[in-house]
């Protein structure tokens, strides 16, 4: 194949040095495409533009993304490469792990920062080629075996990462049923290996799992939900355990919860006295991370934190006092006005900020439409935020301010970490 070729000649001294030449006048000059000077033929010059179109979309994923090569789809499904370093983190260090559907070797490279002895296993040849091309760029040392997972048996009983192909049909899934491999095969490795860590997506639910995993896991990171986990055999978190992590300016945050947190919140679970509520949205509120709501465990996070859930669909976290803790951004209520656009902009209007910010929570708002029509003064300093979300089933709007970390009070409550 042509791509595995120029793959191989990027490995070489003479490939490797055109890159890093590259790259330095992308850097330096910011051009668009390949200085004449450099000779290559045109579908090498064409490769080369890809794979720095390629390093650029890598920037949010990757800390240092010319260090890394890619195909189109191989890059929108590898791991953000803080959460691949914090799950490898998972295994017990200094062990085998085979890496099955490992992709570019995203989470090959980062377990092989960890773990003694690292294979990296996917049934593409271009993969394969892509994870020896990462591993050697970023000074370590990963095996490549090219077959199916299907064609595979586990020997010397060793750990397994799994992140099974969700897009087999060229649309991204999140049902099981559509996983590749299949339940049949991972079930099959699960009975070979000593622990398996797989990533799904943060929709899949394992609820009618024959052999559900021990531990469950969500991670965020700058403010977005980044992947869903299921572990078997692994000892780093309690059994039977939910935990949610979250990387907050490039340091992990996790709160642990029993299993039985898991998907709890259903009707009367949450605050729905009107008196209560209409107390508490006088005082102050908080928003939290993404990866509790997509755990569905915000009920059990207000119970920890002395708070009151706004609504059932995890709207917002309500308290007379604020605490301080990471996962959880606290604003003071000024206003709760009814959903009304025209209502907001005459507020608005009447209480003039430099800036608003806008987030809505288990409500439809069109929200770049509507900071259009918000009205701004240039002559205020301050900057507001109005919170969507639901009270009492009705929609509102809850205008508030941001409250910075020195002037949140001073009593924490303890958290799992």
């Amino acid at each position: 194949m042509q791509l595995i070729e120029e793959l191989r000649w990027l490995r070489s001294t003479e490939g490797l040095s055109v890159w890093e030449e590259l790259v330095a006048l992308q850097e330096k000059e910011r051009q668009k495409s390949l200085p004449l000077q450099v000779k290559l033929t045109d579908r090498r010059r064409h490769f080369l533009m890809e794979q720095l179109s390629y390093a650029r979309l890598a920037r949010e994923k990757f800390p240092n993304p010319e260090h890394w090569f890619w195909t189109k789809r191989l890059l929108e499904q590898a791991s953000d490469y803080w959460c691949a370093l914090e799950t490898a983190a998972d295994f017990p260090d200094q062990s085998k792990v085979l890496d099955i559907c490992s992709g570019a070797g995203a989470d090959a490279v980062a377990l092989a920062r960890r773990c003694a002895e690292v294979i990296a296993v996917d049934q593409d040849p271009v993969a394969c080629n892509l994870t020896e091309l990462n591993a050697a760029r970023n000074r370590v040392h990963v095996v490549t075996k090219c077959c199916s997972a299907e064609s595979l048996t586990l020997a010397d009983s060793p750990y397994v990462h799994l992140d099974p192909d969700r897009r087999s049909t060229g649309a991204k899934v999140s049902a099981l049923r559509e996983f590749q491999p299949s339940w049949e095969t991972i079930s099959t490795f699960l009975n070979q290996c000593q622990g398996l860590s797989m990533k799904v997506a943060p929709a899949t639910t394992p609820a009618e799992l024959p052999n559900p995993p021990s531990v469950v896991r969500f991670l965020s990171r700058n403010k977005s939900v980044r992947q869903q986990r299921w572990i078997w055999g692994l000892d780093r978190w309690p059994q039977d355990s939910l935990v949610i992590s979250a990387c907050l300016r490039n340091e992990w945050h996790h709160e642990i919860f029993p299993m039985s947190a898991y998907g709890r919140i259903k009707s009367g679970d949450y605050t729905h006295s009107q008196d209560v509520i209409q107390d508490s949205m006088k005082e102050f509120i908080a928003d939290y991370e993404p990866a509790i709501r997509a755990a569905n465990c915000s009920l059990a996070m207000a119970q920890r934190l002395g708070c009151q859930l706004l609504h059932q669909e995890g709207g917002y976290l309500l308290r007379s006092q604020p605490i301080e803790h990471p996962m959880l951004r606290w604003f003071r209520v000024v206003e709760v006005l009814p959903l009304d656009r025209k209502k907001l902009i005459a507020y608005c209007r009447k209480f003039p900020a430099r800036q608003w910010e806008f987030k809505s929570r288990g409500v439809e708002v069109n929200l770049q439409e509507l900071s259009r029509s918000i009205p701004t003064s240039a002559d205020e300093d301050r900057i507001r935020t109005i919170l969507f979300s639901k009270v009492e089933n009705r929609h509102r709007a809850i205008i508030a301010d941001s409250l910075a970390n020195d002037i949140l009070n001073s009593t924490s409550l303890p958290t799992s970490n």
